[in-house]
This record gives structure tokens, C-alpha cells and sequence, in this order.
């Protein structure tokens, strides 16, 4: 998934709430590109096609915030160091593709098993269904 254009915002503390940011002055603008392997997710964030940033998804690395459905918070590790960063999407639809890229990794890596057999549930030969009806009398 490639999306148009996107900006990053510095938090000096995790804070899901997007209104709090200084979204008049992001620390960078480009495109994002949300790329796979058979094992992990990556969220390639670059500008004229030099990469700015680049971050592996694992669990709680991407959280929407609680006032808009175009920011999230995207937390990166290097090493022992941490910081979290805010993420924003101009265009709404531009958001719910990069939500549902990372729920379509999700899933694809916790497929869910379904029995390939089916199951036989009709009545053998011979076979007999009792059924008690306890209706009251008007």
C-alpha cells in the first residue's frame, strides 16, 4: 500500500489525542509505503524517494488516536531508545487503507483454521428424531 501524502508530528510523550499536536508543524511530510515479508510489516515512511524512516510493526507499535480517524501514534525502538511519533493522513480514505494494510498483514499471520472436511449431520438409515412440543391449550 502506498498512500499520498502523510506527515510525522514529535511527541515528547505518548498522547492519543491529535488536537494536542502542533499539527501546523510536522517534523516531515512524504509518502508511506506499507510493505511485507512472510514474517513482519513495515511501515517505510520516505520524500522523493529517499527514506526517512523506516519501522517494523509489531503489537502496540501503531494505535489510533481518540479524536480522529486520519492520526495514529507509531512508536519506535532503536535499541534501548524509544520515542513515539504522530502520524497523519490528509485524505480519510488514505487512513482506512493504511488500517486495513496492517489488519490484512494481521490476519494473513493468524489465519484462522477452518476443517476442511465436512461435517456429516443428516440421518443415517434407520435413524429416528423424537420431538416434544409442549403447547398450552387456549
Amino acid at each position: 500500500m502506498v498512500t499520498g501524502m502523510c506527515c510525522n508530528f514529535l511527541m515528547k510523550i505518548k498522547n492519543n489525542s491529535a488536537s494536542s499536536w502542533n499539527l501546523g508543524e510536522p517534523i516531515w511530510s512524504g509518502s508511506l509505503i506499507v510493505t511485507s515479508d512472510d514474517k513482519h510489516c513495515y511501515l517505510n515512511f520516505s520524500s522523493n524517494s529517499q527514506l526517512f524512516l523506516k519501522v517494523k510493526v509489531d503489537t502496540g507499535v501503531v494505535e489510533p488516536v481518540l479524536d480522529s480517524s486520519r492520526y495514529f501514534v507509531v512508536k519506535v525502538e532503536q535499541g534501548e531508545k524509544r520515542a513515539f511519533l504522530g502520524l497523519g493522513f490528509q485524505e480519510r480514505s488514505e487512513s482506512f487503507d493504511f488500517t486495513a494494510s496492517l489488519s490484512d498483514f494481521k490476519k494473513h499471520q493468524n489465519p484462522i483454521i477452518i476443517n476442511e472436511t465436512p461435517l456429516d449431520l443428516s440421518l443415517k438409515e434407520g435413524q429416528k428424531i423424537k420431538i416434544s412440543l409442549n403447547l398450552k391449550k387456549k
